[in-house]
């Protein structure tokens, strides 16, 4: 008869979330209506805080990266939380079967032993999924930072913003 495999990964965290996704410092922070008026082109003055449309352009299309990014983040999040809440019901499902478990019959300590297996697979993926989605939300907090210092507190003439969301193609 063979002994019973019974240890789980101990030295495994299940999963370290870094927290929650990051967004930009305001929601949807380039808006029509939040812009400068001119009162024709040549009374636009782009000042060091005003952004030019190529800069505008650029802080759109970052802004619009960063909200993808956050709602895939988002999902990655959830899908990692379901992932260790069936690993602490299966671990707890494991622990009380190990109390129940029939030492004497061979197939009993395979079936578990196979369990166990399996247990361990799917936390070593969890793991795997964990440690990617922290360096995805690093990266993204890396930037949101430059997002914020770029384009954050700038301000920019409206027509410029329509111009720039038509010509890349945004809606909203």
């Amino acid at each position: 008869m063979r002994p019973v495999h019974a240890k789980l990964l101990s030295g495994i965290v299940v999963v370290a979330l870094a927290g929650t996704a990051i967004t930009p410092a305001e929601a949807k922070r380039f808006r029509i209506g939040g812009g400068l008026r001119a009162i024709d082109r040549a009374a636009k003055n782009y000042a060091v805080n005003t952004l030019t449309p190529a800069q505008l352009k650029s802080c759109l299309t970052i802004e619009d990266r960063l909200e993808k990014a956050n709602t895939d983040l988002k999902a990655r999040h959830e899908a990692i939380s379901r992932r260790q809440a069936e690993i602490e019901l299966r671990r707890s499902m494991l622990n009380a079967s190990q109390a129940a478990l029939d030492r004497t019959s061979q197939k009993s300590v395979d079936a578990f032993n196979a369990q166990v297996s399996k247990l361990n697979a799917t936390i070593q993926s969890t793991s795997a999924a964990s440690a990617e989605y922290n360096r995805s939300v690093e990266a993204q907090k890396l930037e949101n930072v430059s997002f914020n210092r770029d384009c954050g507190g700038k301000r920019y003439y409206e027509d410029d913003l329509i111009t720039a969301r038509t010509e890349l193609g945004l809606t909203d």
